[in-house]
């Protein structure tokens, strides 16, 4: 008898443990806002941006996280370049440089930090910009037509 009574106080133990465990940790999900310079680029120019990580249940800044992960896609879903962006008191700012010879098409940025791909990509950043091809007119070289 003495056993069975020890079991139930230890489960009872258990189980007020765990109910206390679960009620004190405290989930806030972030939301990254990007602002670029503009939204339509030419190849060879820069896309500036800065980053905001707010806290969604204060509408306030973050400071939660420290680094930003920020990508650009060409139009073809390509990753072309990831950047990892120090985060200042919740603020950050970086830029993209496109190539000269980038091909024309909607390209894609998308933002997250680490702490977001816990909860998927439903909080990331996405943004899509146009990008156009820079051609330039090509020199004839040939000689001029002769008279006869």
């Amino acid at each position: 008898m003495r056993k069975y009574i020890i079991a139930i106080l230890s489960l009872l133990f258990f189980a007020i443990i765990n109910v206390n465990a679960q009620q004190s940790i405290p989930i806030f999900f972030e939301k990254v806002y990007l602002h670029t310079d503009r939204s339509f680029y030419a190849a060879g120019d820069n896309i500036w941006f800065k980053a905001y990580t707010i806290n969604t249940r204060t509408n306030t800044i973050s400071t939660a996280s420290n680094n930003l992960y920020v990508e650009l896609f060409a139009a073809n879903g390509l990753l072309l370049k990831r950047n990892t962006i120090r985060l200042e008191d919740g603020i950050g700012k970086g830029d993209f440089k496109l190539l000269d010879s980038a091909i024309g098409g909607t390209y894609h940025i998308r933002a997250y930090t680490n702490w977001m791909k816990n909860f998927g990509n439903h909080f990331f950043f996405e943004k899509d910009i146009l990008v156009t091809a820079v051609t330039t007119a090509s020199t004839n070289t040939s000689k001029p037509p002769t008279k006869n």
